[in-house]
């Protein structure tokens, strides 16, 4: 076996070579030695099977909160697909940026990744079958996901697929998922500079509504994102949370 690293930090290809004989072959699909070199240090010890019955089928992104955030291995056990890492991590250069592999039951591929990193599936052919390893328990009371066409995502799309996202199978749950945490702060930077922008339009300018000074409960300040909050109001959290009348939301 072999393991490089790809293009963003934290993410692994792993590589098995089958033996092959008369009767057939067998291949070594895990060695948790190699991956402690790599600096893993819990082991995988949460196998999950998942299978998907059509091609086109897109699931995803999936990813489970502190203290349940894993580590996670893919390997495509029947069939082939597609699997999307997307870099969660807060301080992370390359954060919401994806690597996408093609794994299959024929070409040995396998993707690892640390801690901070949301996943998604996409089948290339029907009865795709995908086993998942983690080095902390499926609980569902810390699993989050967010929709796939996030425009917060730089998806490198493989080009010689000739995929067409509009096509994409995708269940009611993911299609309705929550956006990422970025888009939702953008979404509401936008949403509170449109009511700046409305207020002041509505006033003379200086915003202030007629004869009334804007020295009360419509005073407004610049906060360093460069929007107008009203008095008592604060900023969004980097979260995209908005905290209101020093009450946290």
């Amino acid at each position: 076996m072999q393991v490089e690293k790809m293009a963003i930090s934290g993410v692994y290809e792993v590589r098995s070579q089958p033996h092959l004989d008369s009767s057939g072959c067998y291949t070594t699909t895990f060695a948790w030695p190699l991956l402690r070199l790599q600096g893993f240090t819990q082991a995988f010890l949460y196998d999950i099977e998942t299978m998907i019955p059509y091609r086109n089928t897109f699931r995803g992104f999936y990813f489970q909160n502190y203290p349940r955030d894993a580590s996670v291995l893919v390997r495509c056990v029947q069939g082939r697909c597609l699997v999307l890492a997307a870099d969660l991590r807060a301080n992370s250069q390359t954060r919401l940026k994806c690597v996408v592999k093609e794994l299959s039951g024929l070409n040995g591929a396998q993707l690892v990744t640390e801690k901070g990193f949301a996943h998604a599936f996409l089948s290339l052919e029907d009865s795709t079958l995908i086993q998942i390893k983690m080095d902390a328990p499926l609980d569902t009371a810390f699993a989050r996901s967010f929709r796939w066409d996030d425009p917060e995502l730089e998806i490198p799309w493989p080009q010689g697929l000739q995929l067409d996202p509009s096509t994409f199978v995708i269940s009611a749950a993911d299609q309705w998922a929550s956006l990422s945490l970025i888009s939702w702060r953008n979404f509401i930077n936008t949403f509170f500079l449109r009511n700046a922008v409305a207020t002041i339009d509505a006033t003379n300018g200086d915003g202030c509504y007629g004869d009334q000074t804007a020295a009360r409960d419509g005073e407004r300040s610049v906060q360093p994102d460069g929007l107008a909050y009203a008095a008592g109001h604060r900023a969004p959290h980097d979260d995209g949370s908005a905290a209101y009348d020093g009450h946290a939301a």
